[in-house]
């Protein structure tokens, strides 16, 4: 529900402006590759860029909308397993409407997955579009991370780990 509803923000005519997350998958090409190849040790790095190879190609005609931009587990406050907050919403913004799927992957578990997915009613160029978002922040975490924050780290690795078991 907090993804439509931010979604439903009128963008007041603004589109996405920014080198960040939220314009177009191909632009972040170098940057996941090079921090996918720090990783080689943490997972099948060869595995995560064929897939990404896959989905930083996805078709887009969807215009921008308004997205969170960071839907990480750690921006998310749950209380008795329900969503009782976001925080952290600097990004917030127009961008491509894929950029806010992140959680499907971040956080969910294969049948919450799909739960999230009917819910959006989104179809496969923006479902495969959110898996490209979620791959290359994931990507820029996993080893970034690793000695300062290994949580975050985790959250990639699972994040990944997910995206594969996805592709498969």
């Amino acid at each position: 529900q907090f993804v439509l509803a931010v979604r439903q923000i009128d963008t007041g005519g603004r589109t996405f402006s920014g080198t960040s997350r939220g314009g177009v998958l191909t632009s972040h090409d170098r940057y996941v590759r090079a921090t996918m190849e720090r990783a080689r040790g943490m997972i099948d790095v060869d595995a995560v860029l064929a897939l990404w190879h896959q989905l930083k190609r996805t078709a887009r005609h969807e215009p921008d909308a308004m997205t969170h931009g960071d839907l990480m587990p750690n921006n998310l406050l749950a209380e008795a397993g329900r969503l009782v907050g976001v925080i952290d919403v600097g990004t917030t913004g127009p961008a491509d409407p894929a950029l806010d799927l992140q959680p499907a992957w971040n956080l969910f578990g294969a049948d919450a997955r799909a739960a999230f997915r009917a819910e959006l009613g989104d179809g496969q160029d923006v479902w495969d579009r959110g898996r490209g978002w979620a791959l290359a922040q994931a990507a820029g975490c996993l080893h970034y991370y690793r000695d300062t924050n290994p949580v975050m780290s985790q959250i990639a690795h699972r994040t990944l780990t997910a995206l594969l078991n996805d592709a498969s």
